[in-house]
């Protein structure tokens, strides 16, 4: 997930933002706790922080600065692929972490073990006894796929906007 630094830094980087100016300007922002809030209903696990998620999404907004519905769409398809990304990252530490827990019993692994060597017999478990880490490579590849196509594709449509536009 986001670290409580990221967040930070997001915060500190809005502060220094003037806002939006013009009447459109103030409309189109005025849109944006909407659509955020549409998005963070159907990417978020009840587990999961609002605030930053909320702050994830604005450092897309940020750095991408979408102008059109479909840029806004393809930024919300980056934001929210990535925080799914990193999710399944989570899911997967969890399971060898929970596996690494069972192999701190003496009678499960020589006491001579260090930790890395526990963490690869805890990995080797969850790899041979549980389809999680099966699951979780496969969708981790949707996931970067979707990130990839949605960035590419606010890439090319701006390049066609450009070639327009000149």
């Amino acid at each position: 997930m986001v670290s409580d630094k990221q967040v930070l830094a997001n915060r500190e980087n809005s502060l220094k933002s003037t806002g939006p100016r013009t009447k459109r300007g103030k409309a189109k922002s005025a849109l944006n706790a909407r659509r955020n809030g549409l998005l963070s209903k159907s990417v978020l696990l009840r587990c999961e922080c609002p605030r930053r998620f909320q702050g994830y999404v604005t450092s897309f907004y940020d750095e991408y600065k979408p102008e059109t519905a479909t840029e806004v769409a393809l930024v919300n398809m980056m934001a929210a692929a990535h925080w799914k990304l990193m999710r399944m990252s989570h899911f997967e530490s969890v399971n060898i972490d929970a596996e690494y827990v069972k192999q701190q019993e003496p009678a499960v692994v020589p006491a001579d073990f260090g930790a890395a060597d526990r963490a690869g017999l805890a990995y080797r478990e969850v790899a041979n006894n549980s389809r999680v880490l099966d699951l979780v490579a496969r969708k981790e590849g949707l996931l970067q796929r979707q990130f990839d196509s949605a960035f590419k594709s606010l890439f090319k449509l701006r390049a066609s906007a450009n070639v327009r536009a000149a």
